[in-house]
């Protein structure tokens, strides 16, 4: 086995994933059941800021003087617009289709599971429900994108642009801990790493993971009730797919546009390693210690879940 010395990306990033997931699976540990709404989102956003916000700023600061200024967290451009809206709701509608078309999985309406806790989504006040939406939507869509499209699609880079956009989805899938939502994590990773991709800005990603939370506290039970209901169902599902594909259109139209754009620019795809490293490179990349142990941490905790 090649030796991979902590600084190397393959080896730095997943270690940052594992760092975190060890971390993600203490709040688990934290009971929210004898605790007021407003305090059960309060600490959630708190241990969201610890988890997830310390290591990424410790990796940065490891990492050297403007690192940070490389992840991608420049505003995106205005011809950028379209392909955002078309693919936050490409995001929304195909992982409709998914969860509750293909896998049918349980739903509870009246409650929000984030990193393994179930977290009431109703709130008692006013301030409570804009406190609900900063810790369950806001602080989640801005901090992992920070982790998964920022710092480990940057990691990856040398693998290419597909190979980065795979890599941090895979990761991103890890670090929920869902077995049988393994699927859902690991698309919604794809694609939010394609807007990151297509666009060169981070806050893509942010504002359509942003947007995709909203909607799964406030109306994605409302998907769930007309695909639950077996007099409306076939009708429903017809509808839903003729808007995803439409939507998809639109939004690989739009995307195509903004690709011609950055190689009329000279910004074109980071390039994949030469055929003959290929497989050079990906024993370094699976067999990086970090990455050994990110998969079976989630493999164990996610059959233990099962149970």
């Amino acid at each position: 086995m090649r030796r991979v010395n902590a600084s190397h990306p393959f080896f730095a990033s997943p270690l940052l994933v594992l760092a975190i997931s060890v971390f993600v699976l203490f709040i688990q540990l934290v009971n929210v059941e004898n605790m007021s709404k407003t305090a059960v989102y309060a600490v959630m956003m708190a241990l969201q800021i610890a988890v997830f916000g310390i290591p990424a700023a410790v990796f940065c600061a490891f990492r050297g003087q403007g690192y940070v200024f490389k992840l991608g967290f420049g505003l995106p451009k205005k011809k950028s617009a379209p392909v955002i809206i078309f693919g936050t709701i490409f995001l929304i509608l195909s992982l409709c289709v998914l969860k509750f078309g293909l896998f049918h999985f349980a739903y509870d309406a009246s409650a929000y599971s984030l990193y393994g806790s179930s977290i009431s989504i109703r709130p008692s006040s006013f301030g409570s429900g804009v406190l609900m939406v900063l810790s369950l939507a806001a602080v989640p869509a801005l901090l992992e994108e920070l982790v998964f499209r920022g710092i480990v699609m940057r990691e990856y880079r040398m693998g290419g642009s597909l190979f980065s956009i795979l890599m941090s989805a895979l990761l991103f899938a890890f670090v929920h801990f869902d077995l049988p939502q393994f699927p859902i994590y690991f698309v919604s990773g794809v694609i939010l790493a394609w807007l990151v991709f297509l666009t060169k800005s981070v806050w893509a990603s942010v504002i359509a993971h942003f947007a995709y939370n909203v909607f799964a506290l406030f109306w994605e039970k409302y998907i769930w009730l007309f695909s639950s209901n077996p007099d409306s169902d076939i009708l429903f599902w017809l509808i839903l797919i003729v808007f995803l594909l439409v939507c998809a259109f639109f939004f690989l139209s739009f995307a195509e546009r903004l690709l011609r754009s950055h190689s009329e620019r000279g910004e074109s795809a980071q390039r994949p390693v030469p055929k003959d490293k290929v497989v050079l490179m990906l024993f370094d990349v699976f067999t990086s210690l970090p990455l050994i142990g990110e998969t079976l941490l989630f493999l164990v905790f996610g059959i233990i879940a099962l149970f």
